[in-house]
């Protein structure tokens, strides 16, 4: 069978990608950025990557929502907010999470930035930072059904080892329940903020519809990379110096997709895009607004005001590798889907219906029936957030068996680096190669192109020894990049040669 590069799946689907969804992470006193529901009605637009490995799903999904640079500039700061509080298929997909960064990393043009994990497991930090969370999730069962060569912990040292140092973590804490560090304390905004510590702001309560209140809060995260605070409001920023400076904040949740319940639907319905907005909050009154009364969709109401008047959200990425079926940590489907969307409310009606619902076809996974998570879709909905509505979403999947694929190697050298590239399934017509490279010292080099497609290997000199080099190997049509791969390789001197050994 011919396998479909994704220039042919495109151009076969007869389909273009629009920009107007998207929610841009800029200053509440940018005209742009105005409520939700204030906006025209439109096509709300969902992206969705199958069938390929964590990494190249996470890589397709992003490119055909249009490159990675259409959501983060050069010198932003990214948050990542995965779901961690459960083991296996609970928290979300270390590698999937990776690859993301990595995308971001490699970003054309490059990347000057910092990126931030960061997610709240509601305990104290001595519980946070055991191995029964994602920080330090334990090898073995716990990371069943999730990548099993690294916890989250372990990713960041891993960035760190290979000289990588913008790529950094901080596990959220409550005020009062910092019983290692005690480095988290209340604030009205950055310039309260006392050294070294990270602040929650907790905003006026919020009333539901059925009467219960939350106490809406946001971070204000100090990066252990910059020195500088990340105020996450989307009327705030990045703060230095006494002030906010130009940098923009990108805020991207990265939910898992899985049953609440364990083994049947109870009062929260699936654990996806719309709850893991719970995870980003100081104490746990989103989670009983309406769930322990019967009320879900008075949870989804709270999360629209969230995302309407308090967050900024670039885009969700749910990263269903494997899909809970029975529950967060039972019975899972190997899914192997990626899908990325501006809203939460689309993306989760979508995603439970032709993902998860077919795992298991029971009522409650079906979002157009009465059930617990349609009540909380609609809640969120009601606050002017996404669609229920299939006929007002434009969804484009890319089926990552079906396309041509780049492997890049990349091997260290005396001032240079030697690389060397596999290809699987039929290359288009047309293509040339383009290699793009940053530095870990910030230096940016005009990229080779017009290697032609035939080409395997390809040195680059003149380089720094000692530095970390990323390097992107693009493959392009009519400059449409249409497959790349990425590696990061350091350029050195210094070589262990052993003797020679013959039998």
């Amino acid at each position: 069978m011919t396998k479909l590069t994704r220039r042919q799946f495109l151009a076969g689907l007869g389909t273009t990608i629009a920009a107007a969804s998207f929610v841009d992470a800029r200053r509440l006193t940018d005209p742009a950025i105005a409520p939700v529901q204030a906006r025209p009605a439109q096509l709300h637009h969902v992206y969705v990557a199958k069938n390929g490995t964590p990494v190249t799903n996470v890589q397709e999904v992003v490119e055909l929502a249009g490159g990675i640079e259409r959501f983060i500039g050069v010198d932003d700061v990214v948050v990542l907010k995965p779901n961690g509080q459960w083991p296996r298929q609970g928290y979300t997909h270390t590698e999937c999470m990776k690859a993301l960064i990595d995308v971001i990393l490699a970003r054309p043009g490059g990347f000057g930035g910092e990126v931030i994990v960061a997610e709240h497991v509601q305990r104290k930090e001595s519980d946070t930072l055991s191995g029964n969370y994602c920080w330090n999730m334990p090898a073995g069962s716990n990371r069943n059904n999730n990548w099993p060569d690294m916890n989250y912990m372990e990713l960041m040292d891993d960035y760190h080892d290979r000289g990588i140092h913008n790529v950094t973590a901080i596990p959220l804490i409550n005020v009062g329940q910092a019983d290692i560090s005690d480095n988290w304390e209340a604030v009205s905004g950055p310039a309260d903020l006392s050294p070294g510590k990270h602040g929650w702001v907790r905003l006026p309560a919020y009333t539901a519809a059925n009467g219960r209140s939350i106490t809406p809060s946001y971070p204000i995260l100090r990066s252990a990379y910059s020195g500088k605070l990340i105020d996450l409001h989307r009327g705030g920023g990045v703060w230095e110096n006494g002030g906010y400076n130009s940098q923009q904040v990108r805020f991207i949740p990265l939910p898992t997709l899985n049953n609440h319940g364990w083994g049947s639907e109870d009062y929260a319905g699936i654990t996806s895009a719309v709850k893991c907005h719970i995870g980003f909050q100081e104490g746990t009154s989103l989670h009983y607004v309406g769930y322990g009364y019967n009320r879900p969709d008075a949870v989804g109401e709270s999360v629209g005001y969230l995302i309407t008047t308090v967050l900024v959200p670039t885009f969700y990425l749910t990263c269903a590798e494997y899909s809970g079926h029975v529950s967060r940590t039972g019975g899972a489907t190997h899914t192997r889907t990626v899908g990325l969307c501006a809203d939460p409310v689309t993306l989760d009606y979508w995603m439970c219906k032709y993902v998860l619902y077919p795992c298991n076809e029971v009522s409650y996974f079906n979002p157009d029936n009465d059930n617990n998570t349609r009540q909380t879709l609609l809640g969120c909905h009601g606050e002017g957030v996404g669609t229920l509505n299939e006929a007002e979403m434009d969804v484009q999947i890319v089926d990552v068996s079906q396309l041509a694929t780049v492997a890049l190697r990349g091997a260290p050298a005396d001032g240079a680096i030697h690389l060397s590239w596999q290809v699987t399934g039929p290359l288009p017509g047309g293509l040339t190669w383009e290699i793009a490279h940053t530095s870990s010292a910030g230096e940016v080099d005009p990229a080779v192109s017009g290697l032609v497609a035939e080409t395997r290997a390809h040195t680059l000199d003149g380089l720094s020894n000692g530095v970390v080099y990323t390097v992107t190997l693009r493959g392009k049509v009519d400059d449409e990049v249409v497959m790349s791969d990425t590696a990061t390789v350091m350029a050195t001197d210094k070589f262990v040669y052993l003797p020679l050994v013959q039998r």
